[in-house]
């Protein structure tokens, strides 16, 4: 069975198993409030898991994307507290976001350092960096224009799905309609290939991080007006939530797998586990914990090698093989 098939249909399973202890349980949580809020919280994970995708396909990671969203949410914070209107917040937040993209990507492909080692070496950088800009401190106050993303609709929806919606569209047509989209497949796959083919490995990986960290600017600003504040532990653990969604739709670790509808799938159901868990009480570190346990299930269903129907050539008769 196509990996891709088999990421459909295992989420399908989880949906079900959802829905079923919604059903036997959690009567209550089927309400307008509950959904609008699990929809608006997948807008801003979808955002940056698409970024995320793109470097998992090309065979790499960023766990600094915690840090970066909190970065992020600081600049584009102190810009509208000086009076920048909206779009310059918005431009500011990707600006920022994509040079640190950027130079994670370069550190990673130029001094070939290993990605998971060099952007957790990162994560702690961005990090400090930006508990030096804040002392520590919220940043609040901000005008009702910017807030406006994250906390109002129209027609009914949220401006940050719309906004979602948008970054899901032009993720599908980057990587299914690109040659940039099959480099990232190619070079995920067999770098060396890849190489050997024309393709200039370094730069798609750059290009990959790049991107990443222009959406997740993108993203901290549907966080940030959503919420109406940067907290001191803005963006920690965030990077679980967001690599859990690819994994869960279907990404893999390795390279070369993963498409947009279903990180989208994976990126909905891990926002209504989440909101499902709060509704039931049940403590935030039992919330990563299950994170934890649908990433490794994932994984290993993703992993097992299924048997397949195949001719014999002698007689025609159809027997069980497993596929090699």
């Amino acid at each position: 069975m196509h990996k891709s098939k088999r990421s459909l249909y295992s989420l399908m399973v989880y949906y079900a198993v959802i829905l079923l202890i919604m059903i036997v349980v959690a009567r209550g949580f089927f309400t307008a409030a509950n959904f609008n809020s699990i929809f608006r919280s997948t807008a801003i994970t979808l955002v940056a898991a698409v970024g995320m995708m793109l470097i998992l396909v090309t065979g790499e990671i960023d766990v600094s994307i915690g840090a970066i969203l909190a970065m992020c949410c600081v600049v584009c914070g102190e810009l509208t507290l000086a009076g920048i209107p909206l779009l310059g917040c918005v431009a500011a937040s990707m600006l920022v976001g994509a040079l640190m993209g950027f130079l994670n990507g370069f550190i990673v492909t130029f001094l070939r350092l290993d990605s998971i080692v060099a952007t957790l070496g990162m994560l702690s950088i961005y990090k400090g960096l930006r508990i030096i800009w804040t002392n520590g401190e919220w940043v609040t106050g901000f005008s009702k224009e910017f807030l406006s993303l994250g906390q109002e609709s129209f027609l009914g929806i949220n401006h940050s799905i719309y906004v979602a919606v948008i970054v899901l569209l032009a993720g599908w047509f980057v990587t299914t309609k690109t040659t940039f989209g099959r480099n990232c497949y190619a070079v995920g796959t067999n770098p060396e290939s890849a190489k050997l083919s024309g393709i200039n490995v370094r730069r798609i990986k750059i290009l990959a991080f790049v991107i990443c960290g222009l959406l997740v600017g993108l993203a901290a600003v549907m966080y940030t007006s959503r919420f109406g504040s940067v907290q001191s532990n803005t963006g920690n653990g965030w990077e679980m939530t967001i690599i859990s969604a690819c994994v869960v739709g279907g990404t893999s670790t390795a390279g070369g797998e993963g498409e947009v509808p279903t990180v989208a799938l994976g990126a909905i159901l891990i926002s209504a586990l989440t909101t499902l868990l709060v509704f039931l009480g049940i403590d935030s570190l039992w919330q990563e914990a299950v994170q934890g346990m649908i990433i490794l299930l994932s994984v290993c269903t993703y992993s097992i090698k299924l048997p397949s129907l195949r001719k014999n050539k002698t007689g025609g008769i159809v027997q069980w093989a497993s596929k090699k």
